[in-house]
């Protein structure tokens, strides 16, 4: 998925934590992998791993 610019030129944030945590409501098993994310959401897996980090970073 392309990264989608603003009116000024900054990059808009399309993948939210939210929509990240809503992943974990629609998938079954005992893991769920950055790749299972980024299929869902259709964006890279290297974008859903950044989500994943930073929502873990947010739970210490």
């Amino acid at each position: 998925m392309p990264r989608k610019h603003g009116e000024t030129g900054d990059f808009i944030e399309t993948v939210t934590l939210d929509a990240v945590v809503g992943v974990f409501d629609t998938m079954a098993g005992p893991a769920i992998t950055s790749s299972d994310v980024a299929d869902s959401l259709g964006c890279t897996p290297e974008t859903a791993r950044e989500k994943l980090t930073e929502l873990h970073r947010g739970s210490d």
